[in-house]
Parts: structure tokens; C-alpha cells; sequence
């Protein structure tokens, strides 16, 4: 990947690509345009590094058309507010609806789409802070945020964050990557399976906006405790696009397996939920990573967070961050290569 393809000012501050390597062959590029991760190389089982992130060449295409948050670090609010409206302290707000008449993922610009300042990057490390002013994307408070990367010699990407902020403020951060453990770009994801350790999930309406049910996964489409491989005619009809409640956060929350690679992908997180999505918004024959072309279904989403919409949502766990406390979070994708878990 060409660095100088990510050096640029935007809003009068630069960016630049920063790589992070470990022991165990893994590397992982990362811009601090979004916080997000650009690359992500890893072995199959005959050695061989291929590039699981979907993602663009150059720093210009992520800001003309990156309406797909490859990588990025989405927030305030990660996920959906619905109307962008909610009441705190007995103030009501009124948030940017940037998906129809709802909000989603912090708003037009959000975390994902502004320049973070590096603090510190060595060889297997880099953090990245951002000041968002109150008011930004019409959330309150001064908020404060950090997000650092780490690659670890046992093959895990680990994700922290960290953020404080000087009103009350709803806060739920998470990464938006992609994956295709096959190599981004070679195609759906059907072929892969999947196992996530959940026992019921939030119920969405039509508009995937949270009807504030908690529903068992038994008997649903959404069952993966035993794991499922999807294939070609489970992508059009799954509709995987939900957030899962974690039963466990001592233990792994989900595992996904391909076969033909090799690869295997376990996940941690202190977080509540996980939203599983399976890229049906991709667009279609989206140039990518050097000549890579993506489409509907070419990557899949886990992402840890607070469940959506619960600023609105009181019987949900709470998602306010006191003003003066501290936000911490990690997040934690461990890769290797083997048989299925």
C-alpha cells in the first residue's frame, strides 16, 4: 500500500498512514483520517498474507465516497437514535437524521469522518485522540475520546477506548470494519461460518429501528449459538443487519471460520451487544484496495457496542456517560489459522 497515497491536510490538519506490526505476521495499517483501519494482513494456513479489511487506495477516496464507514471509528452514537431525538436531564435533543428521518452512526461527519491527532505510535502500537466540541452533531458536552491499536504476538487486534466528557452525554463508540476472511475483494462471504454466543437479540421494525423487544434467538433465523455457514441463497434472505446481546463478556462472543484459508477470527468486548451485519448495503463494483472490487455481501461486520437506540430506550443498559467519568471499552479480534472452533 502506498503511504503517500494517505498524506494530505484536511481541515488544516494532516494525515498520514501508520502501519503496526507483530510477532505472530500480522500487520495492520491505520489512518487518522476516522481512526480507521485501512489493511489488515493476515497469514492463511499455508502462510501466505492477504489483506481480510475492505478498504480503499487513497485517503481521497475515503472522503469522496465513504458513505460504507470501511474501518472507521463511528460515534458519538454508533449505530441508530430514532428521529435523532432524545431527552436527558429534561432537555430534549435534536440530532442530525442522516438515514432518512433517523440518526446513524454519530450523524454526517461524526468520529468517522473528521482528522484524530496521533499521541503516540511505536511498532505494535498507536493512539489517536480527538477533542468533539460540545454541540458537535448536536450532542452535549466536551467529549473527550481516545482510541488505541494494538497488535499482540498471539495474533489479536486489540481495541481500546477511552473518552470523558464535560456534560452527560449518550456514548456508544465501536469499530466499523469489514472482513472477508477469504481476502477482501475474493467474493461474498458465503462459504464462511459463523458461531455467535447469544441467547436473544433486540427486535428491529422494517426500518431496523429498535421496537424495544428482547427476543430469544431460539427458533429465529438469528440462532448462530451452534454456528452457521452461509451460503449463497442465505445472503439474500438472512437479513443479518442486528445487534446481539452478549450472554457472556468473560468468554468469546462470536467465532467465524473459513474454510478454504484457513482463517478464524474469535471476538471479545466488555460491551453489551454486538451488531452482526453482512454487508447488504455494499454497493455495487466498488474499486477497492489495489484493483480489488467489492459488492453486496463482500464483508461482514461485528461490531461491539451499546444497544441502539438506548437513549430512548430506559429498560435497555444505560449509555449516558456522567459528566467528569471515564469511558473505557475494549475490544479484542484475535486471528489464526486452524480447523473450525
Amino acid at each position: 500500500m502506498d503511504a503517500d497515497r494517505f498524506k494530505k491536510e484536511v481541515d488544516g490538519k494532516q494525515v498520514d498512514l501508520y502501519t503496526l506490526e507483530s510477532g505472530s505476521g500480522i500487520s495492520c495499517s491505520i489512518t487518522n483520517y476516522g481512526a480507521r483501519i485501512v489493511q489488515l494482513l493476515t497469514p492463511d494456513r499455508t502462510g501466505h498474507l492477504e489483506d481480510i479489511a475492505l478498504g480503499y487506495d487513497s485517503l481521497q477516496e475515503y472522503i469522496d465516497r465513504d458513505e460504507q464507514y470501511f474501518g472507521a471509528v463511528v460515534g458519538r452514537y454508533c449505530n441508530r437514535i430514532a428521529h435523532g431525538r432524545f431527552e436527558l436531564n429534561g432537555q430534549d435533543y435534536q440530532l442530525p437524521t442522516n438515514l432518512g428521518s433517523h440518526h446513524l452512526h454519530g450523524g454526517a461527519k461524526g468520529l468517522s469522518r473528521v482528522v484524530w491527532t496521533v499521541d503516540e505510535h511505536k511498532s505494535d502500537r498507536i493512539t489517536l485522540s480527538y477533542l468533539s466540541p460540545d454541540g458537535e452533531e448536536g450532542y452535549p458536552g466536551d467529549l473527550s475520546v481516545t482510541v488505541t491499536y494494538e497488535l499482540h504476538a498471539d495474533g489479536s487486534l486489540v481495541i481500546r477506548y477511552q473518552a470523558q466528557s464535560t456534560k452527560d452525554t449518550p456514548l456508544s463508540l465501536t469499530n466499523h470494519c469489514y472482513f472477508n476472511l477469504k481476502g477482501a475483494g475474493k467474493g461474498q462471504i458465503d462459504g464462511h461460518r459463523f458461531n455467535i454466543h447469544a441467547e436473544q437479540f433486540t427486535e428491529v421494525d422494517e426500518l431496523n429501528i429498535p421496537t424495544g423487544n428482547i427476543v430469544p434467538v431460539e427458533g429465529t433465523r438469528y440462532d448462530l449459538r451452534e454456528g452457521v455457514m452461509l451460503q449463497p441463497p442465505d445472503l439474500e434472505g438472512a437479513g443479518f443487519d442486528i445487534n446481539y446481546i452478549v450472554s457472556s463478556k468473560e468468554s468469546v462472543i462470536a467465532e467465524v471460520f473459513e474454510p478454504v484459508s484457513g482463517r478464524r477470527m474469535e471476538l471479545f468486548s466488555d460491551e453489551p451487544g454486538v451488531q452482526f451485519y453482512i454487508g447488504k448495503g455494499l454497493r455495487d463494483n466498488e474499486a477497492g484496495n489495489e484493483g480489488r472490487v467489492y459488492g453486496p455481501y463482500s464483508g461482514f461486520c461485528l461490531e461491539t457496542q451499546k444497544y441502539p437506540d438506548s437513549p430512548n430506550r430506559p429498560h435497555f443498559p444505560s449509555s449516558i456517560l456522567k459528566a467528569g467519568e471515564n469511558f473505557t471499552s475494549q475490544t479484542i479480534y484475535r486471528f489464526s489459522v486452524g480447523e473450525a472452533i
